[in-house]
């Protein structure tokens, strides 16, 4: 059985290096006709236009910068202050149309648990980038440091962490800074 399509002089003898190929599937007999297939990263009637992946979007708490959107072109993610790239930093435009890989995220950093003071309380919910921690101490005890500390972007907290000391402690504290002066 013959097969027919466009023949070569159709589409081959025009643009980007485009190359004929059989059109026939076996067991089919070619009759000599061709179609065009164009090289990687090309399409159009001709060739002539550049495969297109797309526009992309800023991830939430981040940017994409890219310069163009068609084949083997990147796009670069980066993440706000405070945030942390989940994912791969550039991916490329490939032949199929599509993006390699997946669109990355930005997470915020985490600066970790923190301690509840001997004979005192803290109040935290969340370990994340602008969380806060408020501290307090139980009857008779006095704060010793921050009442309230910060997850600064950086991953880490601003201050250290309070101590509780029995109210007449902090007297006695006081007195031995002012000697020492």
């Amino acid at each position: 059985m013959r097969c027919s399509g466009p023949s070569a002089s159709d589409c081959c003898n025009f643009y980007n290096n485009s190359v004929c190929v059989e059109q026939c599937p076996s067991p089919f007999v070619s009759n000599s006709d061709s179609i065009c297939v164009c090289p990687e990263g090309m399409t159009g009637e001709n060739c002539e236009d550049y495969v297109d992946c797309g526009s992309l979007t800023d991830p939430v708490n981040g940017a994409v910068t890219v310069t163009n959107t068609t084949f083997n072109s990147t796009a670069t993610y980066s993440c706000n202050d405070g945030y942390s790239l989940v994912g791969d930093t550039t991916i490329t435009c490939l032949a199929s149309g599509l993006w390699s890989g997946d669109e990355p995220t930005c997470r915020a950093v985490d600066c970790g648990q923190l301690e509840k003071p001997a004979n005192g309380d803290l109040d935290l919910s969340t370990t994340t980038f602008n969380s806060t921690a408020t501290y307090s101490c139980n009857d008779g005890y006095s704060l010793v440091g921050d009442t309230t500390i910060t997850c600064l972007a950086s991953a880490s907290w601003s201050g250290g962490e309070p101590t509780c000391c029995l109210s007449n402690c902090i007297s006695a504290i006081g007195q031995m800074q002012f000697l020492e002066h």
